[in-house]
């Protein structure tokens, strides 16, 4: 058998991060296995390793690719601030496993990765956000050079809280519903994220001009 070209390799990498993926949503990080993976593929074990040294390798790559595709959406969006707001909204629902996997990204890196591999994936991700700086800092050159990486941050961790606070299992929210007391904490994930997104962009000042 001829070895595999550069863009070869690269396409089994990404359809087996894409076939991984679903098996993290549905069964975990600790559930999914190298063994599973190659089953769900239909090929040998041997042939997941070539492709990964590691599970945690397999995973960061299927998290990088969503990332990288996440930020290629949000590149074009525009302001002012309740407009953009809806618009970074919306490129989270365009791809629905990206809300889960993000939620993975930090306990794998913490609990599975060692710290070359962290640091190495938080470089590459570091990169894809100075891109986005970039183009931003273009369309809304009044925005303070510095204000760039808090602004992202704080928008980061409040899609993953609102994302964590709207989590109710499908199982619970007929009996939650139900009762008054428990029906407060049914919130939607967009009624949570959209006020303060707006908030943050807000204060940076990109409702200005």
């Amino acid at each position: 058998m001829r070895p595999l070209t550069e863009a070869e390799r690269r396409d089994r990498q990404d359809q087996l991060a894409d076939l991984a993926l679903g098996m993290f949503l549905e069964v975990g990080y600790a559930g999914t296995t190298i063994a599973g993976l190659a089953r769900r593929a239909g090929v040998g074990k041997g042939t997941v390793f070539l492709a990964f040294a590691s599970k945690e390798a397999l995973f960061l790559h299927a998290a990088g690719r969503r990332v990288r595709a996440w930020m290629a959406r949000l590149a074009p969006l525009e302001g002012p601030a309740g407009p953009l707001a809806a618009g970074i909204l919306r490129t989270l629902q365009e791809d629905p496993a990206l809300l889960p996997l993000l939620a993975l990204v930090h306990p794998v890196l913490e609990q599975a990765c060692g710290a070359a591999q962290v640091l190495a994936f938080k470089r590459s991700m570091g990169e894809e956000l100075g891109g986005l700086v970039q183009v931003w800092s273009a369309r809304w050159p009044w925005v303070p050079a510095e204000a760039w990486w808090p602004l992202l941050m704080r928008a980061y961790a409040a899609i993953l809280g609102a994302w964590s606070m709207a989590d109710t299992s499908e199982a619970l929210r007929p009996a939650m519903s139900g009762e008054p007391d428990l029906a407060r904490f049914l919130v939607r994930f967009e009624d949570l994220l959209v006020p303060m997104l707006e908030g943050l962009l807000a204060q940076a000042g990109l409702a200005a001009r």
